[in-house]
């Protein structure tokens, strides 16, 4: 299982428990890369060749196939963004897509169908959805590959201030703010 982490995730939660969670993912040994621009995760969620991917952010991240071509209709330059990247995934990899976010603050990116009610309409086979009052510190455990997306666009104002001290703190080293959107 390929574990996707976005930083967003923690903007309505302790600081407290993100820094905890960092801690546990670089002491795991499976962080394979932390990005910007959560879009950047896809290359190496091919390369590590899961079949299930577990996001936990605030945003759900992947949309029907409709959203898709409606967004290409209005903007005919659009070819992925941080909203609908689990929908480029390798298609022999989408098996199972399930999105975990913080009890009364996700946001869904899918308009046009219900992709939990109808997976086949986003081009996985299976897609859910889990509410969680915190950070499900067992999946480190379960994963075999992690990525991070830090998502600055996304952090609150308070969050903002502190990730790149504590991304530092955890791993030696911030990420660069390379989008200033989503796009």
């Amino acid at each position: 299982m390929y574990l996707s982490v976005d930083i967003d995730f923690w903007n309505c939660l302790p600081l407290k428990d993100a820094i905890e969670t960092l801690k546990r993912i670089q002491k795991s040994g499976k962080l394979r890369t932390i990005v910007d621009n959560h879009k950047s995760l896809i290359t190496s969620i091919n390369k590590a060749r899961q079949s299930t991917v577990v996001n936990v952010d605030t945003h759900s991240d992947i949309k029907s196939e409709d959203d898709i071509t409606i967004l290409k209709d209005v903007n005919p330059k659009h070819v992925i963004n941080c909203g609908d990247w689990a929908n480029f995934i390798r298609r022999e990899l989408r098996k199972h897509y399930i999105w975990m976010y913080p009890e009364n603050h996700g946001v869904r990116c899918d308009t046009h169908g219900n992709v939990y009610k109808y997976p086949e309409t986003s081009g996985w086979d299976l897609v859910q959805k889990k509410p969680v009052k915190r950070f499900p510190q067992e999946l480190i455990d379960e994963a075999t590959d992690i990525g991070i997306a830090v998502s600055y666009y996304y952090l609150s104002d308070v969050l903002y201030q502190d990730v790149r001290n504590v991304l530092k703190e955890v791993f030696g080293k911030a990420v660069r703010e390379t989008s200033k959107d989503c796009w």
